[in-house]
């Protein structure tokens, strides 16, 4: 195994060449078959075909998305409260502040004994799913694609609506702010930030 998988890729003038070979190798072959299978038990688990997969493997992955769900929600409530998400330091077990979001993790685990499982020892270390880095990547994930998309339907079910935009300066750098000014469904007057624009 070579490039695509174990090395990053950076011979861009044989890529053609390069992706054909990928193609045709053994380990894509099997992989886009265990995915087919793997996709096909998922959207039909009434078939019996889940025996094909490994039962821990399903078992692990609804213990990912009951995990993952607890940390989105500890995110988002957060965000709606427009409360910090980080303290002094970055762990769950801490006598000092760990910020907001470790908090409310630490509360839910109180009453979910898999997240609890997960904070005193996650299965797998590189995927705890909590890191600054993941944090910032989720709240860009709920922020653009489902906050965002909501606000630009119901500004396209607008009556009226305009488009506000105004400079800013932060730490040297011009970004320009872009605003929306709308008459909501109910008749209220609504300005919903956008997005920053790098001038």
């Amino acid at each position: 195994m070579g490039s695509f998988v174990n090395e990053p890729f950076s011979s861009w003038n044989k890529m053609i060449e390069k992706c054909n070979e990928h193609e045709h190798s053994k380990y894509h072959q099997t992989s886009l078959k265990v995915a087919d299978e793997f996709s096909y038990a998922v959207e039909h688990p009434q078939a019996g075909v889940l025996n094909l997969l490994d039962k821990k493997r399903m078992e692990n992955i609804g213990r990912n998305r009951e995990i993952l769900k607890c940390i989105v929600e500890a995110i988002l409530f957060c965000a709606k409260q427009c409360i910090a998400l980080r303290g002094d330091i970055e762990t769950a077990n801490t006598c000092t502040n760990p910020g907001n979001f470790l908090s409310i993790l630490k509360l839910i685990s109180k009453h979910n004994a898999t997240l609890e499982s997960h904070l005193k020892s996650p299965a797998m270390k590189n995927a705890t799913y909590m890191s600054p880095q993941t944090q910032n990547e989720l709240l860009n994930v709920m922020g653009r694609h489902i906050v965002l998309q909501g606000i630009i339907e119901e500004i396209k079910q607008a009556k009226l609506y305009s488009i506000m935009a105004d400079e800013v300066t932060s730490q040297n750098t011009e970004h320009l702010a872009i605003c929306a000014r709308f008459v909501d469904n109910e008749n209220n007057v609504r300005e919903e930030f956008m997005t920053f624009l790098k001038l």
